[in-house]
């Protein structure tokens, strides 16, 4: 069953859209703007003159001149067209190639606003959403960033030639003007309201081409191809791709069946618009009311003066769906940015390093959730101090230290740094205070050292990198390297990339972390990917790692905890308990239970491999 649309008023008018691409692009391509000018009035006088050259031609017959007077007629009007055409090809093929150039401006729009939008605007689905459909409008030549030009021309020579055809048609009878734009009105409506309900619809299918995105980029990374073969996935693949398949067939199917029979009522109206006007010159030409040779200018004139008036009908309904496009880029364009992007107060100077971190009241909840993550929490963290956030699954540690990062708004209260609140900084100044490990890890296709040292443009020092990868505990692998500190990565790019395990991952991650000099210093499950050994190693230089920074530490291995100064425990986005590891211990609440139960696995588990050596050595 069909669903109901939802109807949707666009953010911008036509009208608003066009104006702003025509600005644009005299800012972006102003000799492409100059030569589609140019091309109007050349769209308009070529037609014309292939109207005159008859009449003319049968004026001189009827008057009798001499055949030197009618070669030169000819000649003139023949130049004329010739000139015409050829500056009329030169202007379409240079507009052809360059108008490429300008979609190439809006994609680097969008992606400088992916880059640098708030990042809780890319998690929202609703930002999500607009995002989709800003690449979908900029995705093909066909889309409205860049085939808008060529409508734009061929509605400002529709217009031109217009009034100039109906100039001609209304010294005739002005009732044949009248009657060709009622029924051109009428088509252009027909159109619009299939358009309209595309628009309205448009939501209904953004979901399912994510969806079918999703599953083509899975079945192309041959991370996934491992599971999707060692688990027999591809079937499920295939059967849901099919039915996303299928539903996108349905709703394309609907938005053509309306297109079929908007164009169907269109050409019957042309049908009879054009019939109606033939048929009263022919009635005036009878009559003797015009000579043959009016009669050769007037039919032809109708003949252009319908073409004129479809193409108004046909780039207004272009125009429009194409606005549509542009509607959706300024959507996502239009995003606001909540975190302060002009002049903030200063950062701390390095002589009032390490930070003071405090959370005043602070709540959280995602949009479109009625609960919240992060329920009025305060907290104050001292200059230089250890802190390990703890508890369940979804208790909040992540939400909070992105909300610290200033990745996310806090729904209510406010975050302090050196106590001023993080949204009197500069948006940009403020993430110069943190250093983070999260627990998802991204790699640059460059080199081991551009990755630990991030600035793309900035000049590498050797010597830290080193030190850092040191301290991360990755320095015996990378001087395995053949080319050590410049080994690229991500083959995917590089043919000669190194593959990293996640945990050689997880250190690099660290060492990039450390090269960021920081007064902040965040861990979100630095070792989660770490070999018991490694993991080990860190917590040793963990002191080493943390000097002369403020740091927080997100971790489900109760053991680590104990190298902090104070352990917060998260319940339902509350602090439930608060202390340290022998306070917390000493109050056997949840920390203590949770620590007994993995303390009790760790020995079980020491107790089995000791077991299993003895059995080996007896065998």
């Amino acid at each position: 069953m069909e669903q109901k649309s939802k109807r949707t008023q666009p953010s911008y008018s036509m009208w608003q859209n066009i104006n702003y691409v025509l600005k644009n692009l005299w800012i972006f391509e102003r000799k492409l703007f100059l030569m589609a000018t140019a091309r109007v009035p050349l769209l308009v006088v070529l037609p014309l003159l292939a109207i005159l050259m008859p009449k003319l031609v049968l004026d001189c017959l009827t008057a009798k001149v001499g055949p030197g007077r009618l070669v030169e007629v000819v000649g003139l009007v023949s130049l004329g067209m010739i000139v015409c055409s050829f500056l009329n090809q030169y202007f379409n093929g240079r507009i052809s190639i360059e108008v490429v150039s300008n979609r190439a401006h809006y994609v680097s729009l969008i992606s400088q606003k992916t880059l640098n939008t708030d990042y809780e605007n890319l998690e929202n689905p609703e930002g999500q959403k607009k995002q989709q459909k800003a690449f979908e409008a900029t995705s093909d030549a066909n889309k409205g960033t860049e085939a808008v030009l060529i409508p734009l021309i061929l509605f400002a020579a529709d217009i031109f030639g217009f009034v100039l055809y109906g100039g001609i048609l209304a010294a005739l009878n002005p009732l044949i003007i009248v009657f060709l734009l009622a029924t051109a009105v009428l088509s252009f409506f027909v159109t619009r309201r299939v358009q309209q309900y595309e628009h309205n619809n448009k939501d209904n299918w953004t979901l399912i081409d994510r969806k079918l995105w999703y599953l083509i980029d899975r079945c192309a990374d041959f991370a996934a191809g491992k599971d999707i073969r060692l688990y027999n996935m591809s079937g499920w693949f295939g059967r849901l791709f099919e039915t996303l398949l299928n539903d996108r067939t349905v709703w394309l199917k609907r938005v053509e069946r309306r297109n079929y029979l908007a164009n169907t009522v269109d050409g019957l109206l042309i049908l009879v618009r054009d019939g109606a006007a033939y048929a009263y010159l022919v009635y005036l030409t009878l009559t003797g009311s015009i000579s043959v040779a009016d009669f050769t200018l007037y039919f032809g004139t109708v003949a252009g003066f319908s073409t004129w008036l479809t193409g108004i009908t046909d780039e207004l309904t272009q125009l429009n769906h194409m606005s549509l496009d542009i509607c959706n880029v300024r959507d996502y364009l239009d995003l606001r940015d909540r975190f302060n992007r002009g002049k903030g107060v200063s950062l701390p100077a390095m002589g009032d390093w390490p930070c003071e971190v405090e959370f005043e009241h602070i709540s959280f909840q995602y949009p479109g959730s009625a609960k919240r993550v992060v329920d009025d929490f305060s907290l104050k963290i001292r200059r230089g101090e250890k802190i390990a956030l703890v508890g369940v699954n979804g208790a909040g540690k992540t939400t909070l230290v992105k909300l610290l990062c200033g990745l996310y708004h806090p729904t209510s209260g406010r975050i302090l740094a050196n106590g001023k609140d993080m949204l009197d900084y500069n948006r940009d100044e403020y993430y110069r205070l943190f250093s983070a490990v999260f627990q998802d890890i991204h790699m640059l296709p460059v080199s081991i050292a551009r990755n630990v040292a991030t600035e793309a443009d900035g000049p590498i020092v050797t010597e830290k990198v080193l030190q850092c990868l040191k301290l991360a505990g990755l320095e015996e692998k990378v001087n395995g390297l053949p080319k050590g500190i410049e080994t690229p990565l991500v083959k995917e790019v590089n043919e000669d990339a190194v593959q990293l395990s996640g945990g050689e991952l997880q250190k690099l991650v660290l060492a990039r972390a450390l090269y960021k000099d920081t007064p902040i210093l965040i861990l979100d499950e630095p070792t989660a990917a770490l070999d018991p050994i490694s993991e080990n190693e860190l917590y040793v230089r963990y002191s080493e790692l943390t000097a002369g920074r403020t740091s927080v530490f997100i971790s489900h291995r109760l053991s680590s905890t104990r190298f902090c100064d104070r352990i917060v425990f998260l319940s339902n986005g509350k602090i439930a308990e608060c202390g340290t590891h022998e306070e917390l211990m000493t109050q056997n609440k949840r920390y203590a239970e949770m620590f007994r139960i993995q303390s009790h696995y760790y020995q079980d588990h020491v107790e089995e491999m000791e077991w299993e050596g003895v059995l080996s050595e007896n065998r």
